[in-house]
């Protein structure tokens, strides 16, 4: 990914969960893997991920960054009971924990860190030590969903084209029947299912409040549901660059639909705005004075998952040289 010059903007930076992507074309946001182990960088923390299930081969757990590269894969144990992989992440980084049960078999729920995270996919931000645990039991043989991407970017306007093209796989289901898919709560794609009761279907995320999506694909009064990490993302448009006066808009997406987000420019009083019923803002802050190769601090905070257990805050630091 890299930045798009536009002609009445300038520069459009995309921020992906507080990771700017300018000048990281072709780059992971996080550490590259070796061996199914996340290289340690400078500063990283540990993740205990424990697999428990109890049948034996339950399936794994893989740790992702948010642009789905796989860091690291934590398999069950060859008869029932418990294993435990030892993980170095970067430090006040977000990575996602994916639980991928074989079949037969199924996935119960996460306890210690991720112990509030709605369904298969639990994302957190590490800033300590922390110890993850995922639980897997015997089948119940309902209908299941898995969607290919496990975070996404919802598009607003004047913020959009990161990952936001959304696949998911549906089994179990009632065979050739209307089949419908729901990204919490909206209609996003239908079709029909095979007459082995299977169903894949497509849509382009939108932006959407909160920090976990949930997925519902449904079938004659049959469900599967999932979830899937909001990563909530920002677009900013830098103007007048060199000139000696600066102003910028700044998009987001996927945040609350009640945050109060702030844009502060050096020492300048923050401008503030309120996300719509999407999770999505616009804030466009009047001209700053700023000397032509002067460098000051462009910031965008907000709070994400407001009244949830898993509320988090979120913010960046543009380093703007004027």
């Amino acid at each position: 990914m890299k930045a798009i010059v536009l002609k009445s903007w300038g520069t459009r930076v995309i921020v992906l969960a507080g990771l700017v992507a300018i000048c990281t074309a072709g780059a992971s946001p996080v550490d590259a893997a070796v061996h199914g182990q996340a290289v340690r960088s400078a500063t990283t923390r540990v993740v205990a991920l424990q697999v428990d299930s109890t049948f034996a081969k339950p399936g794994s757990v893989q740790v992702q960054d948010v642009s789905g590269t796989v860091l690291a894969t934590c398999k069950g144990k060859k008869t029932p009971g418990s294993v435990t992989c030892i993980v170095h992440v970067p430090d006040a980084k977000s990575v996602v924990f994916v639980a991928k049960p074989n079949v037969p078999g199924e996935f119960k729920k996460w306890t210690a860190a991720c112990k509030y995270a709605p369904g298969p996919v639990c994302a957190l931000r590490v800033t300590s030590n922390v110890h993850v645990v995922s639980n897997f039991g015997a089948p119940t043989h309902a209908p299941y969903a898995v969607p290919t991407l496990k975070a996404v970017d919802g598009d607003t306007t004047g913020c959009s084209g990161t990952s936001d093209s959304q696949k998911v796989f549906g089994a179990a289901l009632p065979g050739s029947a209307p089949v419908t898919l729901n990204d919490d709560g909206h209609l996003v794609a239908s079709g029909i299912t095979t007459v082995s009761g299977r169903a894949t279907l497509s849509y382009t995320t939108t932006s959407e409040r909160g920090i976990y999506r949930k997925l519902v694909m449904k079938a004659l009064g049959k469900t599967a549901t999932t979830d899937v990490y909001n990563v909530g993302s920002v677009c900013s448009y830098w103007n007048g660059i060199g000139t000696g006066t600066v102003n910028f808009k700044v998009v987001g997406a996927d945040f609350d639909a009640t945050s109060k987000v702030a844009v502060t420019f050096g020492s300048h009083n923050a401008i503030g705005a309120a996300t719509d019923a999407t999770g999505a803002f616009t804030v466009t802050t009047p001209n700053y004075a700023c000397t032509a190769g002067a460098t000051k601090n462009l910031v965008i905070s907000a709070k994400r998952g407001v009244g949830s257990k898993f509320a988090r805050p979120f913010a960046y630091t543009f380093v703007v040289t004027c």
